[in-house]
């Protein structure tokens, strides 16, 4: 399940040699829908929110603990604020007041979704999102560049 982690449905059912609605038939077999036991563990706890697509246009959010282990804790059906509030809503007072930090995709609403259930959270920007806004931005530069200086410039050195 880590693999959903760094990858999209399609991505990872294609690595594994799956279809797309084959592999989501697999995780949600393997996704405990009732575990409580990932709070139990002592110490902070670390979750990760991230929008995955499913058939290339469905999104939802997959919820992932980062520590004190990592798991997959939940695949919530689309990617609507509503859903994650009432993921969030469902946790003990006791488990949202353990978790120190969450990384969301770079979406405000997340983040204050976040804040609002797990005010002793910190909301940090996803590495993935931030390096790929970075290349983003670093490719329209180079664009205009190449475009008033009428010289190619590769981008390979830039990334």
């Amino acid at each position: 399940m880590i693999l959903l982690h760094a990858a999209c449905f399609r991505c990872v059912a294609r690595l594994l040699g799956v279809t797309d609605s084959r592999l989501r038939r697999l995780v949600d077999r393997v996704v405990p829908t009732a575990d409580s036991t990932w709070w139990d563990h002592p110490g902070d706890l670390v979750l990760s929110l991230d929008e995955h697509s499913f058939r290339g246009q469905d999104l939802l959010i997959t919820v992932a603990l980062h520590a004190p282990d990592r798991r997959l804790l939940a695949i919530l059906p689309d990617d609507r604020l509503a859903s994650l509030e009432a993921w969030l809503a469902a946790l003990p007072e006791a488990a949202r007041t353990r978790i120190r930090a969450v990384t969301v995709d770079l979406k405000r609403a997340y983040a204050r979704v976040v804040h609002r259930w797990c005010p002793h959270a910190q909301a940090l920007a996803d590495p993935f999102h931030l390096i790929q806004d970075a290349h983003r931005r670093l490719d329209d530069i180079r664009r205009l560049e190449k475009a008033g200086a009428r010289i190619p410039i590769p981008r390979g050195p830039l990334w």
